[in-house]
């Protein structure tokens, strides 16, 4: 679930507090979902105890805890490179607008022409 939360965040354009909000909402959602799940499951079979004593154990292991932040960058490296090279090698025309919006954020007295970003030989 976090892996393909973080995929479509990569894939997101434009943030805004909503964005924020769905996309680690649901992060959230699902994790209480599956705990409260998992307590009415567990409690009425017999894996309940087990079920409890087994995350509990886990909980506390390292091992765990540094696999939950490894895992997803290692499944998301190669969208990340991709993205990072298309971005610099090959750049979108929303890229080039996202970097004339950041330029004017960044530096308010220095304008560049319009023109500037419509200006391609690849159209």
């Amino acid at each position: 679930m976090v892996i393909v939360t973080l995929r479509i965040a990569l894939d997101t354009y434009y943030w805004t507090w909503v964005t924020h909000l769905f996309y680690w909402g649901c992060v959230v959602v699902y994790i209480l979902w599956a705990f409260v799940y998992g307590i009415f499951w567990l409690t009425k079979t017999q894996l309940g105890d087990t079920y409890f004593e087994l995350a509990e154990i886990s909980s506390m292991s390292p091992t765990l805890w540094l696999c939950l932040l490894i895992v997803p960058f290692v499944c998301l490296a190669r969208d990340i490179v991709w993205k990072y090279g298309q971005r610099t090698f090959a750049p979108k025309l929303i890229h080039i607008c996202q970097e004339y919006e950041r330029n004017l954020r960044s530096d308010k007295t220095k304008q560049v022409p319009l023109t500037m970003v419509n200006d391609r030989s690849d159209d």
